[in-house]
């Protein structure tokens, strides 16, 4: 709790505003929304809370997330894969 901007956030997740405690400030703002609760649950302050590794793999937000190297046909498709794709393919 040495640390102000940890001290802050601890303290919004244990506010008695269960709107705060759920999304805290720092984690209000990111983008996309639905990332939030999980972002919320993987820094959780108390350790015996936090969201195990399996708990974070099965969120809809990560399940959604495309890994454009493995999909037939990926909608998007990032620079360093093209060489990862492209080395595999001869």
């Amino acid at each position: 709790m040495t640390d102000s901007l940890y001290t802050t956030y601890a303290n919004a997740c244990n506010s008695s505003n269960a709107a705060t405690a759920a999304t805290p400030p720092t984690v209000a703002n990111l983008s996309p929304k639905q990332c939030r609760p999980l972002i919320r649950a993987m820094l959780e302050p108390n350790p015996k809370l936090r969201w195990t590794t399996e708990q974070i793999m099965a969120h809809p937000w990560i399940e959604g997330i495309e890994i454009c190297h493995l999909m037939e046909k990926p909608n998007h498709l990032h620079v360093n894969v093209r060489s990862i794709v492209g080395s595999h393919s001869g």
